[in-house]
């Protein structure tokens, strides 16, 4: 059994080689796992790095990362694939434990020498019933609200595996088994024609739970907790706010308006995927937050509650904040508009 881990880049150049090293870290000396980067239309200096640093490479024209991920999994001969976003940074024990007690006990519980322990891949990958898995998100430069915000949706990434498995995936890092990934994506492509999705780490995860709802896709469990302390740089770094949050709101849009009404078509509809839709439904509701916070935003207000100063001082606070605030808020209050008549405007890099 094979992982092949992927990093699709476009001009990447700032942090694609802290990447690569961080993620040969973890990967160690594990014969199973290979490491390569699609580099898609790059401009800058990310394929000479690539180069430089001896990784599997895939040189592509300027086609956009759904592309790409199609690309990747047509390569790829593993039985296993993990995307990983260029800026991602993995912790060295994410894998097989530290590099001392806790990769020792292990080694000698299963009666096999450390360095072979190490050489394979981690049990996680025999698990039947499992297609797909991600790692939790952390961006290394979080302030507390964000800190807060992750803290709580982890309690619904926790109820969606009580009810079957992740139907949304934190994009930064994810894994999927390439049988059940290529019917996924045939199946799009059967439905839908070549749409160009933007949001990838919605799509795929709800597409694999839609065709096999009896599998998982879970939440990856290390065998040292504190290896899960991964950090996303990538997206701390990224000064491209406003575009950013406009492209998850139209990637949101494009799998509301094509995979709801599959849900109740007859062909498709079956009581477990009916699960996988309010699974998924709460996701589509978030995309139109910002009419909920100002109706509940204006009734603070009327009733004089100190609620209404918390939004203020925290961008007096924490600026970078507020201007994030700002740009997720005028994305979702232009998402009933755009969700009946779409931007034709290609987003995606």
């Amino acid at each position: 059994m094979k992982l092949e881990i992927w990093i699709p880049a476009h001009n990447e150049e700032k942090v694609i080689l802290e990447t690569l090293v961080s993620l040969q870290s973890a990967i160690g000396n594990c014969t199973d796992m290979s490491l390569g980067v699609a580099c898609n239309g790059c401009t800058d200096l990310t394929e000479a790095l690539v180069q430089k640093f001896g990784a599997k490479k895939l040189f592509l024209p300027a086609i956009g990362k759904w592309r790409t991920i199609e690309a990747i999994v047509q390569h790829s001969q593993a039985e296993w694939i993990g995307f990983v976003d260029a800026g991602t940074m993995w912790n060295p024990g994410l894998w097989h434990g530290d590099k001392t007690n806790s990769s020792k006990t292990l080694a000698s519980r299963v009666g096999v020498s450390r360095d072979r322990l190490a050489s394979q891949l981690p049990d996680w990958f025999q698990q039947s019933n499992l297609m797909g898995f991600t790692l939790p998100y952390t961006s290394g430069k979080m302030n507390h609200l964000e800190k807060a915000y992750w803290k709580f949706e982890s309690t619904f990434k926790k109820t969606e595996e009580m009810l079957g498995g992740l139907v949304t995936v934190s994009g930064f890092s994810m894994f999927f088994k390439r049988a059940e990934l290529q019917k996924a994506i045939e199946f799009l492509h059967q439905q839908f024609g070549p749409v160009n999705w933007l949001n990838d780490d919605v799509i795929l995860p709800l597409t694999l739970r839609f065709l096999f709802p009896e599998k998982q896709i879970r939440l990856y469990v290390s065998p040292t907790p504190s290896a899960l302390e991964i950090l996303d740089l990538g997206h701390a770094a990224d000064p491209r706010e406003k575009g950013r949050r406009l492209r998850m709101m139209r990637g949101n849009l494009q799998w509301i308006r094509r995979m709801f009404p599959l849900f109740f078509s007859a062909r498709y509809f079956s009581p477990s995927r009916l699960v996988i839709f309010f699974l998924i439904l709460r996701k589509a509701l978030k995309v139109f937050w910002a009419y909920l916070f100002l109706i509940f935003f204006v009734l603070a207000a009327v009733l004089v509650s100190p609620w209404t100063l918390l939004l203020p001082v925290a961008i007096l606070l924490v600026p970078k904040f507020g201007i994030s605030f700002g740009f997720a808020m005028l994305a979702s209050l232009r998402a009933p508009w755009e969700l009946f008549f779409p931007e034709s405007k290609d987003l995606s890099w």
